[in-house]
């Protein structure tokens, strides 16, 4: 809040959006996960079932949060990539 005071008495205007309704905790991973029982998928058609779950996202967000999704999955060892299709384990 203090940062704010002091960028607005600078003259620095802060961008004015913010998402309606976020993602419950774990809501963006149960949806990738539910993508990918269906078979392997690129990251870019796991974004679409995440703009399908979350309609308010832009394309390009919902592309990132997948892609940020499939990683940490791909981490924990969940998920594995094989050239542009991930795949569950």
């Amino acid at each position: 809040m203090l940062a704010e005071v002091l960028l607005d008495m600078r003259g620095v205007s802060l961008p004015l959006y913010h998402q309606r309704e976020q993602f419950r905790r774990g809501a963006t991973m149960r949806a990738v996960l539910d993508a990918l029982k269906e078979g392997p998928m690129t990251p870019a058609q796991v974004g679409d079932a995440i703009l399908a779950a979350k309609s308010d996202l832009s394309e390009r967000d919902a592309r990132n949060r997948a892609y940020q999704t499939l990683q940490r999955l791909k981490a924990k060892g969940v998920v594995v990539r094989d050239g542009r299709l991930w795949a569950l384990v």
